[in-house]
């Protein structure tokens, strides 16, 4: 198999703000639990010619022309629409303006359309075995608006998932940036964008009972979708302990109903305990969710617990779901803020793999010029493997893959992201 690499060009930045691309390909073994991990260009070159086949069969990496450097733009969220074009949407992208406040700099103003107005359509045309035989395209569209006033509705950091018709919800946003100085958080906005994916058009969502800033969507088996955490529209009410549900065949106006989850028996929202932003949460054969706890921070990162949620499907019509908790088995690490999360394609009973993150922290600048405290801070290449329950293990299991990633300092990692390819395996890229 052909390796074609990216252009790589270093920036001006701080070591530790320079995008790098590693690619590592690992193969798991359901048998046994075991996994390994193949580094090094000419080793895994080899290894997936020998095993797998050539690019036309296997696939092969190209680069699609880049449109003109004032008109590229963050890729806050990216999605992959019904004809092959790729949504991209930024909102504010976290942009900070210069100012003579207690701070040199201050976050754009996040209900300013102009601020806020950064969403485009990628079209990467046409290849075949990584050959062009089309060109690409990159064009502005509009982003959406609030449905009160018609201002901005800010999408960086909210959530988004197909609807089953090929749109795409888009729920909550930022309405507040963290401001140490006045001692605020961030805060979720209480709208829902759709966009219409054959006109390029966005449409109104409906309102939320609460905002969600950095929450994870969950499809359902009968076609809505329920959001759940993220940091409330209340500066003081922290993570939202609504989970909302989207029926995407009603109109706006009744298409949200919501359950306060806060006080729910055995619930991830049991104090002390309070799962992450943008938490893990997946699937089970047996119908039910499985929370593992972390995410991207904000929650309580020294408790081990995970739990089962379940959804009444039943209920799952009505205007009012029936929601209920159970404890799954502990952890046997802390939480992994900014690590990743899949289901292992190659087992048959759908284990849960947690791959990288760091440990014990959510500190975005730990790396080579801010090292951790310590070693229960590090940025890992350990994966956590949950094994799901069992008649005789009702709670299910989890255990401890050293080294996954890689055994060098320099494999771990973090905010990097997984794909499952066609062959099992798990392409896991980016990071730092």
């Amino acid at each position: 198999m052909t390796f074609y690499p990216f252009p790589f060009r270093r920036s001006s930045s701080p070591r530790w703000l320079q995008n790098t691309l590693v690619l590592a390909i690992a193969t798991l073994a359901a048998a046994g639990n075991s996994c390994a991990a193949i580094g090094g260009a000419d080793e895994v070159s080899a290894k997936l010619l020998e095993t797998l086949g050539p690019k036309e069969q296997m696939g092969a990496w190209s680069v699609a022309p880049l449109p003109p450097e004032q008109d590229r733009m963050q890729a806050v969220h990216a999605v992959l629409l019904p004809d092959g074009k790729i949504l991209i949407v930024s909102g504010s992208s976290l942009r900070l303006e210069t100012t003579k406040g207690p701070l040199p700099f201050k976050p754009v103003n996040t209900k300013s359309y102009e601020a806020t107005n950064n969403t485009a359509i990628f079209d990467p045309g046409v290849y075949n075995a990584g050959e062009s035989t089309g060109p690409s395209t990159f064009k502005r569209i509009d982003s959406p608006t609030n449905p009160i006033d018609g201002k901005a509705n800010d999408l960086f950091c909210g959530g988004h998932l197909h609807t089953p018709d090929g749109n795409v919800l888009f729920v909550s946003g930022t309405d507040q940036y963290s401001d140490p100085v006045r001692k605020k958080r961030w805060t979720g906005t209480v709208f829902a964008n759709l966009f219409d994916w054959q006109t390029q058009e966005w449409k109104e969502g409906g309102g939320l009972r609460d905002g969600h800033w950095y929450p994870t969507l969950l499809p359902l088996a009968d076609g809505r979708i329920a959001a759940i955490s993220g940091w409330a529209a209340n500066q003081d009410d922290g993570m939202s302990t609504w989970l909302e549900f989207y029926d995407w065949t009603k109109p706006p106006a009744s298409a949200w109903e919501a359950v306060d989850i806060g006080d729910a028996d055995n619930g991830p929202f049991t104090r002390p305990d309070s799962i992450d932003h943008y938490p893990r949460i997946h699937p089970l054969h047996d119908g039910r969710f499985l929370i593992t706890g972390d995410g991207s921070g904000g929650g309580v990162r020294e408790l081990k617990r995970t739990y089962f949620m379940k959804i009444d499907a039943a209920a799952a019509t009505s205007s009012t779901p029936s929601v209920t908790f159970t404890r799954a088995a502990d952890r046997t690490s802390s939480r992994r803020i900014y690590g990743t999360a899949v289901v292992d394609p190659s087992s048959p009973d759908g284990d849960v793999l947690l791959i990288g993150g760091q440990l014990s922290t959510e500190s975005p600048l730990i790396g080579p010029i801010l090292a951790p405290e310590n070693r229960a801070e590090a940025v890992t290449t350990q994966m956590e493997r949950f094994s799901p329950p069992t008649e005789g293990n009702p709670e299910g299991s989890w255990e401890i893959v050293p080294d996954m990633i890689g055994d060098r300092q320099t494999d771990a990692r973090s905010n990097h992201f997984a794909t499952l390819l066609p062959t099992k395996q798990i392409l896991i890229m980016g990071g730092g």
